[in-house]
């Protein structure tokens, strides 16, 4: 069998494994778009590096489409439409009783190819193409604080999944991660990736800004949480799901044991502004 250099996802979310086993770990989530690239094949399944952060699982074949160098240059390339809501149907004709061929999620990008009216056609990995009336994702200001926020607050109430990097389900980094790459900025995937970024601020969280991070702890003192600021003590993050806690303890937000596990927070200033 002849392996393709490159893969891209055809389907909405693909999960990458710990191993070759659709039994296995959920490591993290590769989105309808995303470009793997190729390091082996074992037991039937891809082993793979997506290329957005550099991250390696098991993918299953049958979920990606294989794309040589030159296609997949056109591909990283071209004109992209990034979708803007949570979940989004892809149609075979640009009409709401036309055939559903795919779903996207928020922050999926496929290449743009034409408008009709309030309907865009994109293209699809697997030669073809397909219309949707979903509103395109409105970055705010690059590094905007406020623009981070307003992203982070787009996703209250969607469910905590462990690997999870799509509005289907995030981890706690992959929420992190989510929210900054929609306002411009490449963050690591995993939490102790993430507090390896920005400057550590210390514990006094009133001295810190919106859109910084605060990480907790587990009970060995090892950092295996994060969320974002918000200010006056609040924080947004996936813990159950999305939703805003509060480290005062007069915050009607407030759990105890957030503040118990809370180890410091790291100033995103060198990104934000």
């Amino acid at each position: 069998m002849d392996f393709m250099p490159f893969y891209i996802v055809m389907i909405a979310i693909a999960p990458m494994r710990a191993e070759p086993d659709q039994r296995s770990e959920q490591v993290t989530q590769a989105r309808l778009g995303e470009i793997v690239e190729f390091i082996e094949e074992k037991e039937g399944w891809f082993k793979v590096k997506l290329e957005t952060d550099g991250y390696v699982g098991y993918i299953s074949p049958a979920m990606v489409v294989g794309f040589g160098k030159e296609d997949i240059e056109n591909w990283r390339s071209s004109e992209k439409f990034i979708f803007g809501e949570r979940s989004a149907e892809i149609l075979e004709a640009p009409y709401k009783s036309a055939d559903l061929i795919r779903t996207a999620h928020m922050g999926v990008k496929l290449p743009l190819i034409s408008r009709k009216g309030s309907w865009v056609e994109l293209k699809l990995p697997d030669s073809k193409s397909g219309w949707t009336h979903s509103r395109q994702f409105q970055m705010q200001e690059a590094g905007s604080r406020a623009g981070i926020v307003e992203t982070a607050q787009l996703f209250l109430g969607v469910p905590y999944l462990w690997g999870g990097r799509s509005t289907a389900g995030f981890d706690c980094s992959g929420f992190i991660q989510t929210v900054f790459e929609l306002n411009g900025i490449a963050l690591p995937r995993d939490t102790g990736q993430q507090i390896g970024v920005g400057k550590e601020m210390g514990k006094d969280y009133a001295k810190a800004q919106k859109g910084d991070l605060v990480f907790f702890s587990n009970s060995e003192g090892r950092v295996n949480h994060v969320g974002i600021y918000l200010g006056e003590g609040r924080f947004i993050h996936s813990s159950g799901i999305v939703q805003v806690n509060g480290l005062n303890s007069e915050d009607p937000l407030h759990k105890e044991s957030y503040l118990e596990r809370y180890m410091h927070v790291r100033s995103m200033e060198e990104f934000l502004n």
